[in-house]
């Protein structure tokens, strides 16, 4: 720690001497120094500085999603969810491309239940519609990084969205290929076949006035994203040592945020058999949270060498916070949620992150990655946002404080 300091020191006076930066610049400088090194877990210090230092434009628009201006708010302009941060004496407030859907944090009695639970009908594309995104898919599949990460799963999809009540809503789920994910949430601003510049998002748009549409206009899959900040409490010392979240770098590759920090998040899979073991979808999705956060952290195997489970809530707390609609993906579900569990160090937990299945997949793991600054993806900095949330939900303020 005292080398750490040491560098750091010198790193920030260099900074001074060269430009004469400014003391936020100076610090910001120090704070990513120190976030490299780190391989899992961050401190609450780090992962403020992160997020209040954090550049909204990215990452850039690519070929297939137009980021940048959803960012922006250049697309479904004024639907986004403004935030008012506070760190120290400064206040930003953040634009995120998102739309709230529920608020777990708020309302936790909030219900959602599954219209026939018993049946998860199979949907496609219209033929349509699946002969003009075929350019799109392909030019999707032609890159190899692509390519690499892509399986062609059964992916649990929304098709509607209803509310019965101040707390209760229903919800038509459908299953649909992964690939049909990608030829429609993954590629929506890609040119369709057989039109001057026309996109799926376009004419997704066209169909709302330019709005978000709801999820039964929509021509896309829809398919039902889950999200989990993972919090650890050391058990002493102040509040910005004491609390480590776990980040990590996304592979190049991913369907989306690629090379950006991120944390356990995935697709929903349907259950098996199809069949829900209740109308209750947050009974589920919990389930399926769960599922993804072991499957690419490899927590499992840590728990059970401690004698405990997964599903034993005395060691491991999931947290709902809220349902969301993603812009980037042109609105698809997107569940936000906090996972606390006891303390492990990065040391002990590298062996099971190399033996989780997914882990390696999913995120960067070398050396070079391991020692290089990366900024936090806009899903995992809206998550991160929502736990803070949860956090200072009784204190009543109307910002969330750093």
């Amino acid at each position: 720690m005292i080398i750490e300091e040491i560098a750091a020191s010198i790193i920030a006076a260099a900074a001074m001497a060269a430009g004469g930066l400014a003391l936020r610049k100076r610090r910001v400088l120090t704070m990513r120094y120190r976030a490299m090194m780190n391989r899992f877990f961050y401190s609450e210090r780090i992962v403020n500085e992160l997020m209040f230092s954090s550049d909204r434009t990215e990452p850039s628009n690519d070929a297939f999603i137009r980021y940048r201006d959803i960012a922006e708010g250049n697309l479904y302009p004024g639907q986004g969810i403004e935030v008012p941060v506070r760190h120290g004496k400064e206040t930003k407030t953040f634009l995120l491309p998102y739309a709230e859907i529920v608020n777990f944090i708020d309302r936790p009695q909030s219900r959602i239940t599954i219209v026939r639970p018993d049946h998860i009908p199979q949907r496609y594309p219209a033929d349509a519609l699946t002969a003009r995104t075929r350019p799109s898919l392909n030019a999707y599949l032609d890159r190899p990084a692509k390519r690499a990460q892509t399986y062609n799963d059964r992916i649990l999809c929304m098709k509607s969205l209803r509310a019965k009540g101040p707390d209760t809503y229903s919800c038509e789920l459908t299953q649909s290929d992964f690939l049909d994910v990608v030829r429609t949430n993954l590629t929506l601003d890609h040119p369709l076949e057989g039109g001057f510049r026309e996109t799926l998002r376009g004419m997704d748009a066209a169909r709302a006035e330019g709005k978000l549409p709801l999820l039964e206009d929509s021509l896309l899959m829809n398919f039902i994203g889950v999200s989990a900040v993972w919090c650890m409490d050391r058990g002493s010392g102040a509040p910005e040592e004491r609390f480590r979240y776990y980040l990590k770098c996304r592979q190049s590759g991913m369907s989306v945020y690629s090379g950006m920090l991120g944390t356990a998040s995935g697709y929903a899979n349907p259950p098996a058999g199809d069949r829900f073991d209740s109308d209750d979808l947050m009974q589920f999705m919990r389930s399926e949270m769960l599922r993804e956060f072991d499957e690419e952290t490899g927590y499992g195997s840590y728990a059970r060498s401690k004698g405990y489970s997964l599903e034993d809530e005395r060691y491991i707390k999931v947290i709902p916070l809220a349902l969301t609609r993603e812009f980037a993906r042109g609105g698809c579900p997107q569940f936000f949620f906090l996972i606390v569990t006891p303390y492990i160090g990065d040391r002990e937990f590298a062996g099971y992150f190399k033996q989780s299945i997914d882990g390696r997949n999913e995120f960067r793991d070398d050396l070079l990655s391991n020692r290089s600054a990366h900024p936090l993806s806009p899903e995992t900095f809206a998550n991160l946002l929502y736990a803070r949330r949860y956090v200072q939900q009784s204190e009543k303020l109307g910002f969330i404080r750093l």
